[in-house]
C-alpha cells in the first residue's frame, strides 16, 4: 500500500491519489503493484492511472507530514507543453476507467465514483468550456438581460448565473490567498491578478491536449528539469574557478 494521505474525507481519494502521487517521493508495496499489474506505460500521466488503479483495488494511499518543493517551468512555452501533458493523460485515464462505468462504480462505490467523476469534470471540461461561458457571461451583462432582467424567470436566472460567477471567482483566488498567508507569502498577493492569464493558459494547454488526444496520443513532452541546479552550479563556477563541474544529479542518474 502507499503510503499517500487521504486528501478527500468525502470519499475522493480514488481521485485524489491521481494527483498527489507525482508531487511527492512514493512509496510501495511491490506486492500491491504486482496485484493491479503496475501502471498504464501509454498514459503520458502514469501517476494519475496508478492512484485511480490503486483505488479501485481496494488500496489506500496516504501521505507523510512533510513538505515537498515543485520546480517550475522556466517558460511559457514548457509550461503549456507541461499543462498539455498533464490534461491529455487525464483524458486517456478518464476513457479507460469509465469504458465500464458500472464497474467503475462496483469497485469504488457510488459516492467515490462520484467524486472522481466531478473532478474528472471540472478538471477536464473547466479549461475546455470556461472561455465560451466567460464570453457569453460577458455579451448578456453588456447587451443582454442579464443585468436588467424583466421577468420572474429572468430574474432568478441572473442570480443564479451572478452568483455562480462570484462564487465561482472565490473558490479559485481564495484558496491561493489563504496558501500565500500559511507560507508567509502574503507580499505576492497582488500576483492574483493575473489568475485570469493563468485560466487562459489552462484552456490553451487544455485544447492542445484534446488535439494531441486524436494526432498523437502517446506522445510524450517530458518537463526538463533541473534548471534550478544547473543556473546555481553556473553561478558557481562564475565566481569560483575550483567549483565543481559535476553535471545536475538528474542527469547522473538518467544514464544509470
Amino acid at each position: 500500500m502507499s503510503l499517500i494521505r487521504r486528501l478527500s474525507q468525502i470519499g475522493g481519494v480514488a481521485a485524489i491519489s491521481a494527483t498527489c502521487i507525482s508531487y511527492i517521493i512514493p512509496h510501495f508495496r511491490i506486492e500491491a503493484l504486482r496485484e493491479i499489474g503496475f501502471w498504464d506505460a501509454f498514459n503520458v500521466t502514469e501517476d494519475a492511472d496508478l492512484g485511480l488503479r490503486l483505488a479501485r483495488a481496494g488500496f489506500e494511499v496516504r501521505t507523510l507530514a512533510s513538505q515537498t518543493f515543485e520546480e517550475a517551468p522556466g517558460s511559457f512555452t514548457a509550461l503549456v507543453k507541461q499543462r498539455t501533458r498533464w490534461f491529455k493523460g487525464w483524458m486517456q485515464t478518464f476513457v479507460v476507467h469509465c469504458r465500464r462505468p458500472l464497474r467503475l462504480f462496483v469497485d469504488l462505490g457510488a459516492r467515490r465514483a462520484v467524486a472522481t467523476l466531478a473532478m474528472f469534470a471540472g478538471g477536464l471540461f473547466g479549461p475546455l468550456l470556461g472561455p465560451f461561458l466567460a464570453a457569453r457571461m460577458a455579451y448578456d451583462a453588456i447587451f443582454g438581460a442579464l443585468l436588467a432582467p424583466a421577468s420572474p424567470l429572468e430574474i432568478a436566472l441572473s442570480t443564479l448565473w451572478c452568483f455562480l460567477m462570484i462564487a465561482g471567482a472565490t473558490a479559485l483566488a481564495f484558496p491561493l490567498a489563504i496558501g500565500m498567508r500559511r507560507r508567509k507569502l502574503t507580499r505576492l498577493r497582488a500576483s492574483l491578478i493575473y489568475l485570469p492569464f493563468w485560466l487562459a493558459m489552462l484552456s490553451l494547454a487544455a485544447w492542445r491536449a484534446v488535439y494531441e488526444l486524436w494526432r498523437r496520443p502517446f506522445h510524450w513532452e517530458k518537463t526538463e528539469h533541473g534548471l534550478t541546479l544547473r543556473s546555481v552550479l553556473d553561478v558557481e563556477m562564475e565566481v569560483d574557478p575550483f567549483a565543481s563541474r559535476e553535471e545536475p544529479l538528474f542527469d547522473q542518474e538518467a544514464g544509470a
